[in-house]
């Protein structure tokens, strides 16, 4: 699986929309770095476990950590030659 896209709102700190097109970026490692309070687990956790599972390990369920009404997550990955969208 390789994550392509991450769109999401309203979780923890995220008020307004956040989208990291990781398919723009070069070949290689990539890192996510700020300060503490940032936004970095979030933004990993919203990757893999939130969007497939509706919880994030360090949080619980997406939808406890919710603070808007429209919130939303969505990623697009590719996997094994075909691209998916997960909401």
């Amino acid at each position: 699986m390789r994550p392509l896209k991450l769109r999401f709102k309203g979780l923890t700190r995220f008020t307004t929309p956040l989208e990291i097109d990781l398919e723009a970026l070069p070949p290689g490692i990539v890192a996510l770095a700020g300060d503490n309070g940032e936004g970095k687990t979030t933004v990993m956790e919203a990757m893999a476990p939130g969007v497939l599972y509706g919880e994030f390990p360090s949080y619980g369920l997406v939808k406890e950590i919710a603070v808007a009404r429209d919130a939303y997550l969505e990623e697009e990955i590719e996997y094994r030659g075909t691209r998916y969208k997960l909401l």
